[in-house]
């Protein structure tokens, strides 16, 4: 143990950026223990500006007319540039599920979980979205697990 801490040490005199180094160092040793880096702010534009938006905000995502948005905790809308598939690999699956084929909500979004027909649920949000949220059947058991069941 005392060679291994002699070698971190080492490693972190001889290599400016050891944080990348001990990056790249667990994830070629240890790939089962490195947990991804989700992002943490979306970069869009609006107009000529150019807006970060940061992930606690965002409030859930959606498709329309075959647009990927985001709405924030403050009713705003943005674009964003990703489908919803990369969305889903870019966001932390611990704060955020997809629900369905159009829709990505986070925890803080959910106002109520309403039983549906036929198993399914419906799920109504905060910022209030003008169409139904409604989870699959099929999606209900990881959904009850995601919410904590």
């Amino acid at each position: 143990m005392n060679a291994m801490h002699a070698a971190m040490q080492q490693l972190n005199q001889a290599v400016p950026d050891s944080e990348t180094a001990w990056k790249q160092f667990f994830q070629e040793y240890f790939p089962e223990k490195v947990l991804p880096d989700y992002k943490s702010r979306f970069l869009v534009k609006k107009g000529h500006q150019l807006i970060s938006l940061a992930v606690s905000e965002i409030r859930y995502f959606y498709l329309r007319d075959k647009l990927t948005f985001v709405k924030m905790a403050d009713n705003r809308e943005h674009i964003l540039d990703y489908t919803i598939t990369e969305i889903e690999r870019l966001i932390s699956p611990e704060r955020f599920f997809r629900v369905s084929r159009q829709f990505i909500i986070s925890h803080e979004a959910i106002e109520k979980v309403l039983v549906s027909t036929h198993g399914k649920l419906r799920v109504e949000v905060k910022p209030l979205h003008p169409d139904p949220i409604i989870i699959s059947r099929e999606r209900v058991p990881a959904f009850k697990t995601w919410m904590g069941e």
